[in-house]
Order: structure tokens, then sequence, then C-alpha cells
């Protein structure tokens, strides 16, 4: 027997609330659900994440998302883009994974992910960088992150106003 949905949405907008508030809202042209894993797979998705505050922490979208909440993984794929408001960061790529119960965020270790970090207007002296390379992975818990394949980029520094470079 073919693995069938049991939901199918289309155009559809799915709001998830934790603690009677907004935590994510997911809008996609195709939703499916399935009954026997309780997994979702979406087409053309754009969503959106908020802080404790309800205020938006982030945003993305991509071409396909493969979601199942009960084991927290979640893969992108297809012109992912996202954009953290809270960390000042973009990322760029053609698949990403997140590991919700280790923190993990991975693309496959030839795929080629642009980042961009610091790079809002502001009138604070700060440093941002334009990074590309493959093999990417992030820690959730530490922030820290790398690339295991080769990376090329630029990094810009500002000083305070008035002062030379």
């Amino acid at each position: 027997m073919a693995h069938v949905p049991e939901l199918v949405f289309s155009q559809a907008r799915y709001v998830s609330y934790q603690e009677g508030k907004i935590s994510l809202v997911l809008e996609a042209a195709v939703l499916e659900q399935y009954q026997k894993d309780g997994a979702l797979y979406g087409s053309q998705v754009h969503f959106s994440t908020y802080n404790d505050e309800e205020k938006l922490s982030a945003e993305g979208s991509c071409q396909l998302i493969s979601a199942d909440s009960s084991s927290e993984r979640y893969a992108l794929l297809g012109q992912v883009e996202i954009t953290s408001f809270e960390e000042n960061l973009i990322l760029h790529t053609q698949s990403l994974s997140w590991d919700g119960k280790t923190q993990q965020l991975v693309t496959d270790a030839q795929d080629t992910l642009e980042l961009k970090k610091g790079t809002a207007q502001d009138a604070a002296p700060s440093t941002s960088i334009e990074l590309t390379g493959s093999g990417f992975s992030a820690s959730g818990v530490t922030g820290n992150f790398q690339f295991t394949g080769a990376v090329s980029g630029k990094i810009y520094t500002a000083t305070a106003k008035g002062e030379a470079p």
C-alpha cells in the first residue's frame, strides 16, 4: 500500500502556540500530514518564528519542508533563505537541517551556504561578515559555527564615527 497522507491542506496557514503565545506561523501552498509518523510535509513554504515577547525572531522560506515535531527534526530544501533578526544573520543554501534535541543546524557536506552576519545598518560600530562555504554546521547552544569545506568571504570592521580605519 502506498504511503498516503491522512490530511492534505492547500494554501494552508499553520499557527503554533506555546504557553498561549504565538511561536510559529507557517504558510504553504500544500501541507500534508501523515498519521503513521505524525510528520508534516509542505511545499512553497514561508515561516515566521516569534520570541517569548511575541516579537518577530526569524523568518524564512524554502521550496520543501519536512517537520517531525515528535523527534524535533526539521529539513528545509530548495532555495532556503532564513533571516534571524535577533542574531542579525541571513543564510542562503539549498538544504538545511535542524535537530531540536541537539540544537544543531547543518547543511549537506557538498552544499554551499552563504552567510551574512552583522550587516544591519546601525549607529554603533560593528563588524560584519559575508562568507560562502560548504559543510556548514552551527550550534544553537554555543552560537558557534564552522565550515568543513572551502570558505571564502569578507570581514568588515567599523570604527567609531570620526575615526580613521
